[in-house]
């Protein structure tokens, strides 16, 4: 569109959208001068992402302080212009122009103030592709959470599991059979609801958990204690769905049905004073031999973390930018702690007391 509005023989644009970037995002106009490459580019970007002022081959236009010999190297590869692109009030790319068709014509002021505006629009329509780039991410990440979700629960180790608890309790204790039966399949329910949901609130994940805690308590009996908690203030808070689930099966799958002592496994969920929806899941298991005597420390990617514990990270860091928000300590004695902080703003109308409702304690 410039090309075409400024009558140029040809012209160069480079973008580096963000500071991460490997390389720079070439797109030419025309197939003739100017003709730049990444090297001579990695030359010029640390002035003009400094200055942010348009270099002008004709001296009364000029508005940059370049030296000399990047000024010269411009003239070389045929540059009339080089119009910073900023992006947020920094440079994101640069707008190379060539010399117009016109044998005789030459850019004016007017012309200057003209490519600012629509640098700055060009700007604004790569920050939206770049939105929309990172929603598409978060959708293809949605999805694969939701299969690694579904093969967590409905996996043939938990069906097996599951199918042979009910069998064993039909004859005897039919009615805990049949509630087993009820509690699986409110889970294939909830997993066929949220379809691609990227949060839930914090109540409709507890109610998930709860399903699922049900039918291990079936199939460990007096081995396995449970006890939770559910601030009635956070209930409502978004939280990335089957998150919870998967960290309190997690807990039961590699800590407590480890061990052939009785265990117990805690979940408690409350609002710190910071602004976070704290879950915290403590299990009495075998612990987890790369965090003994490391504390409690956030954990990120790790070759000891399972498919699971690597979404959660993963999903964590894409859905709040930030790497510290799902912290681990373990101990061969008193077992593994996690603890999981989701960012909140609760609203005005939101209960300020501590009280618990009856449907959030289990104590068995």
């Amino acid at each position: 569109v410039v090309g075409e509005a400024f009558q140029m023989r040809s012209g160069h644009v480079f973008l580096r959208p963000s500071v991460s970037s490997e390389g720079w995002v070439d797109i030419p106009f025309h197939p003739a001068p100017p003709f730049l490459t990444d090297r001579v580019m990695l030359a010029l970007w640390p002035h003009f992402e400094t200055e942010s002022a348009i270099w002008a081959q004709k001296p009364d236009l000029n508005e940059s302080t370049l030296p000399d010999q990047y000024g010269q190297l411009l003239k070389e590869c045929h540059v009339n212009l080089a119009v910073p692109i900023l992006g947020d009030g920094k440079a994101i790319g640069l707008l190379l122009l060539g010399p117009r068709k016109e044998r005789h014509a030459v850019y004016t002021l007017e012309d200057l103030d003209m490519l600012r505006a629509l640098s700055g629009q060009l700007a604004l329509a790569i920050e939206r592709l770049s939105l929309f780039d990172r929603e598409r991410a978060l959708m293809r990440e949605s999805a694969e959470a939701q299969l690694t979700a579904l093969r967590a629960q409905i996996n043939p180790h938990f069906l097996f599991n599951t199918l042979n608890t009910i069998l064993a309790l039909i004859g005897d204790r039919s009615r805990e059979a049949e509630a087993a039966v009820e509690h699986l399949a409110a889970i294939f329910r909830y997993t066929l609801q949220t379809g691609g949901r990227e949060f839930v609130p914090l109540e409709a994940e507890w109610a998930l958990v709860g399903h699922y805690l049900s039918i291990e308590q079936a199939r460990f009996g007096q081995h396995l204690a449970i006890e939770t908690f559910l601030d009635d203030r956070i209930r409502t808070v978004p939280v990335p769905a089957f998150v919870v689930q998967t960290l309190v099966e997690n807990a039961i799958k590699h800590g407590i049905e480890k061990q052939r002592r009785r265990g117990k496994l805690s979940i408690h969920a409350k609002q710190t004073e910071d602004g976070f929806a704290e879950v915290l899941v403590t299990d009495t298991g075998v612990g987890i031999a790369h965090l003994f005597g490391a504390g409690e420390r956030a954990i990120t990617k790790a070759n000891f973390l399972g498919i699971g514990l690597q979404n959660i990270v993963t999903r964590l860091a894409r859905l709040y930018e930030r790497d510290d928000l799902l912290r681990m300590a373990s101990d061969p004695v008193w077992g593994t702690r996690v603890r999981l902080l989701i960012p909140v703003m609760l609203t005005e109308d939101s209960p300020t007391d501590h009280t618990e409702s009856d449907a959030a304690r289990i104590d068995r």
